[in-house]
């Protein structure tokens, strides 16, 4: 995210990269996922050192503050490029109106999508441009506070309220929206065929990066 140019670059990594691991995974080749056994600074390192970035601030969100983030929002409308049904669920091609329960299932299902994993890394994208698009659309300092609060319990970040509070009001004062971009880094998945550093002989599947996608990423 940049405040100044009012830019997002959403970069999608597939959990399953056989990447390098430092710190607890000893700078190994391993599962991207696996980096989380570590903590969240090894997982933060690990995609810094993937994509030749500096990282400094990260939050880190589960289903709950997922959900509570979207009813407070009062939903969200994405663009859906494939018609699937799920938990109970049907998703038409077009725009679509998707609460917190939708919205879950919208990010979560792979198994109906012909892309797997890809495609839900996609409807993923979806979710989270969806979301910034409609925190921009607030105009209540109130509200920002709200959801700011309501959050804290729910949101593992290393920045301080004061933080998240200067980053609100700044949006509130600029009034501006964000142009956002999504990409994806892709490759070629294998089971059985390399090495986990943290599971040693078990046959897991792993997803070689395409060096050009990664350097395309980059």
């Amino acid at each position: 995210v940049n405040m100044n140019t009012h830019k997002v670059l959403l970069t999608t990594t597939p959990r399953d990269s056989y990447v390098k691991i430092p710190n607890g995974g000893g700078d190994q080749f391993d599962k991207l996922t696996h980096a989380g056994i570590y903590g969240v600074e090894t997982s933060m390192a690990t995609l810094a050192n993937l994509y030749g970035i500096e990282m400094t601030d990260y939050a880190r969100i589960n289903f709950t503050s997922f959900l509570n983030l979207i009813d407070m929002l009062s939903g969200i409308e994405v663009v859906n490029d494939k018609a699937f049904s799920a938990g109970g669920f049907d998703y038409p091609v077009g725009k679509i109106s998707l609460n917190s329960q939708e919205a879950l299932m919208f990010v979560r299902e792979r198994k109906s999508l012909e892309g797997g994993d890809g495609d839900r890394g996609k409807n993923q994208e979806k979710v989270v441009s969806a979301i910034i698009r409609k925190l921009t659309m607030i105009k209540s300092p109130a509200q920002f506070s709200e959801i700011v609060t309501g959050l804290q319990t729910s949101i593992q970040t290393n920045l301080t309220l004061d933080q998240l509070m200067t980053i609100a009001n700044a949006q509130l004062e600029s009034n501006q929206s964000y142009d956002i971009t999504s990409q994806d880094v892709t490759g070629t998945g294998s089971t059985g065929e390399l090495p986990s550093y943290a599971m040693p002989g078990s046959a897991l599947y792993m997803y070689q990066l395409d060096d050009a996608s990664l350097n395309q990423a980059k």
